[in-house]
C-alpha cells in the first residue's frame, strides 16, 4: 500500500479532518493518464466551486500501481492549471498496489474497489480513508460536469444520505438495456464509510464475480439465493440525480440543465451539441 499527502495552497499536511468530511476519490490506471488530464481540462469550463465549500473536501487520486514522483507532480500541475480546486482542498495520492494476478478487467477495478472498503485485507485502504472522511464520492476519469459548482452541489447532496450507505444513479441513457443494468447503481456514487457491516457482506460477492463490482452488487443482492441479504441491505442503496449514468450514449449539457436542474455530473457517454 502506497500513500502520499501533498499540501496545496494553504492546506497543510497536518490539517484536522472533521467527521463530516467528503473525499472525492478518482480511481485510474497508471498506464492511462490521458483520461485524467482530459477530466481536469473539463474542470476549467465547469469549475467545481462557485463559492467556498461549507464542508471540508479532499481530492484523492487513486492509482492501480504506485506512481513516480514525476507523475504525481504532473497530475498536481493539471489540477493547478485548471484553477479548479486551489486552496479549497487537500490533494492526496493512494495506490491499490495491485499484483499482476489482480489486474485486468473487471478484476482490476473490482480489487481496487474492495481495497477501499475491505474489513479483512492487510492491504485495505479503509482505515486510512476513515481517519480522514465520513463519506467518499467515487469519480472515474470519464465523469464530466454539466454545470459549474458541482463540488458545492456534491457537498449538499451528500447530506441526503440519511441511513443509506450507497447513493448514486441508475442508467439514464436511451439504449435498451436489461433490468439488471438499468436498475443497478453505477459505481460513480456516494459511499458512507460508517457501513462496516455492508462492506463485509459485499467483499466476497465482488471478488468472486467476473462482472463489474457495481453490477455484481445489484445482481447479488437481488438474487433468490441471497434473499436474506436483500431484506437486510437493499434499503441502504438509494438513488440520486446529482450524477446520471449515460454510459455508451450521448447527451447535451444545455438540455440536461433544462430538464434535470439537480444534475451536475454525467458518467460515461459523449457530450454533443444541440441538434
Amino acid at each position: 500500500m502506497f500513500l502520499l499527502l501533498l499540501a496545496v495552497g494553504s492546506a497543510a499536511a497536518a490539517a484536522v479532518y472533521r467527521d463530516n468530511c467528503l473525499g472525492i476519490v478518482v480511481p485510474f490506471q497508471r498506464a492511462k493518464l490521458e483520461p485524467l488530464r482530459e477530466m481536469t481540462e473539463n474542470w476549467v469550463r465547469r469549475k467545481p466551486f462557485v463559492s467556498r465549500p461549507k464542508r471540508c473536501i479532499g481530492l484523492v487520486f487513486y492509482s492501480d500501481r504506485p506512481l513516480q514522483i514525476e507523475t504525481k507532480n504532473e497530475i498536481i500541475s493539471w489540477v493547478l492549471l485548471s484553477g479548479s480546486f486551489g486552496r479549497n482542498v487537500d490533494i492526496e495520492f493512494i495506490s491499490a498496489d495491485l499484483r499482476p494476478d489482480e489486474d485486468g478487467y473487471p478484476r482490476g477495478p473490482n480489487h481496487m474497489f474492495m481495497r477501499l472498503f475491505s474489513q479483512t485485507s492487510d492491504q485495505s485502504l479503509f482505515p486510512w480513508l476513515r481517519e480522514r472522511f465520513r463519506y467518499i464520492f467515487l469519480m472515474e476519469a470519464d465523469t464530466r460536469p454539466v454545470q459549474p459548482g458541482w463540488a458545492n452541489a456534491m457537498a449538499r447532496d451528500v447530506q441526503n444520505m440519511g441511513t443509506s450507505c450507497v447513493r448514486g444513479s441508475i442508467y439514464f441513457g436511451e439504449k435498451k438495456r436489461p433490468m439488471w443494468y438499468r436498475g443497478h447503481i453505477n459505481g460513480n456514487a456516494f459511499y458512507k464509510l460508517d457501513c462496516d457491516y455492508l462492506w463485509r457482506t459485499m467483499e466476497p460477492l465482488v471478488l468472486a464475480d467476473n462482472a463489474g463490482y457495481d453490477a455484481v452488487l445489484y445482481d447479488g443482492f437481488m438474487s433468490v439465493e441471497n434473499i436474506e441479504i436483500t431484506k437486510f441491505y437493499m434499503h441502504m442503496f438509494t438513488y440520486t440525480r446529482f450524477i446520471i449514468n449515460m454510459r455508451h450514449d450521448t447527451y447535451n449539457a444545455t438540455y440536461l440543465n433544462r430538464i434535470l436542474a439537480d444534475t451536475y455530473l454525467v458518467h460515461g457517454g459523449q457530450e454533443v451539441p444541440v441538434q
